[in-house]
């Protein structure tokens, strides 16, 4: 593997940079990197395209303007998708209940994650309906993967209560995975591993995939992987109006969404509204929550085309989050 002279690359491309001097300190054995500081003076001129700046984890105020809000064009949205029930998948098993924090240490609790009490509360209330969930899908010798895991909020507990089950980590911020590395050591958990990267290049083989708040297309990562691995799955969709088409993943999903003729542009209009679940008092709240069941209903009817008995529940209690569906998936 060939760089240009290491200023040069720290200069231009500092997260590249930042990632080849982790890999000489942890692969240096095993992995040989040829750098070029000797390269001739031409090389030093890199010109650095313009490219529009797209993050998913932050509002994309220029997508907004684009797909607008008019109440006219949504109402015509919801018109041609009257077809799609959303209550068919309403969850027939309800998820309430108290899950005991107190019996954890406290690396294990949110709070362990250097969440500061508010937040630690208000993160335990996200969690509980996803572990009573996991719970009833895990056995003994299970391996499940926590997709876009953070500090390891989810995964960690998983682990503790799941002894008998191994548990994966992937998040692709290194600052997020040294976190949770250091949570899992002073916890001693055997059973826990943990991955650098994005969800598209985890290959490995797993039972149950879960996710809290996979942000965007991210969300629709995890389900295909899951589907292509066939684990169940436990997903708690996020930012809605972040989906983008992939080489793999194209919008809608679904055959029965596909039928009604709604174009890609209205399913990002769609998806850009379901963001729209403000505060109770909100007008636009219901509208938001319908959106977002619309959306969520397109990602079930895909699942349980591939084989998959799903179900559409909401995190307990629901003022937890304003993005509380839950989306539960096992093979039938």
């Amino acid at each position: 593997m060939k760089f240009y002279k290491r200023d040069l690359l720290k200069k231009h491309f500092p997260a590249m940079e930042c990632w080849y001097s982790l890999m000489e300190t942890l692969c240096r054995d095993s992995i040989s990197f040829v750098s070029v500081e000797d390269s001739p003076e031409k090389n030093d001129c890199v010109s650095i395209p313009k490219v529009n700046e797209f993050s998913l984890y932050s509002k994309d105020s220029g997508r907004s303007d684009k797909l607008g809000t008019c109440q006219s064009v949504l109402n015509k949205i919801f018109e041609k998708l009257s077809v799609i029930d959303v209550l068919q998948f309403k969850c027939k098993e309800e998820l309430a209940g108290e899950f005991d924090w107190s019996v954890l240490p406290k690396d294990a609790h949110p709070l362990g994650g250097d969440l500061p009490p508010s937040r630690a509360n208000r993160k335990c209330d996200q969690l509980q309906s996803i572990i009573i969930a996991v719970r009833r899908l895990a056995k003994p010798g299970d391996v499940l993967v926590d997709f876009c895991s953070g500090g390891g909020h989810l995964g960690i507990v998983l682990a503790f209560i799941l002894p008998l089950c191994s548990v994966v980590l992937v998040d692709n911020k290194s600052e997020s995975v040294d976190r949770a590395r250091r949570r899992v050591e002073r916890l001693q958990l055997k059973n826990v591993s943990l991955i650098l990267g994005n969800v598209n290049y985890f290959i490995g083989n797993f039972d149950i995939g879960v996710t809290l708040h996979a942000c965007g297309s991210a969300t629709d990562r995890v389900l295909n992987k899951c589907i292509v691995k066939n684990a169940n799955f436990v997903i708690c969709p996020c930012c809605y109006g972040a989906v983008q088409p992939t080489t793999n993943i194209q919008y809608p999903q679904s055959k029965e969404m596909q039928d009604t003729l709604l174009t890609q542009s209205e399913y990002f209009r769609l998806a850009h509204s379901a963001d729209q679940t403000h505060d109770k008092d909100n007008e636009k709240t219901p509208q938001g929550f319908k959106c977002m069941d619309l959306i969520d209903s397109d990602r079930a009817l895909f699942a349980s085309s591939q084989g998959y008995k799903v179900s559409l529940c909401k995190l307990k209690p629901e003022n937890c989050s304003p993005k509380n569906n839950l989306i539960i998936g096992s093979r039938r």
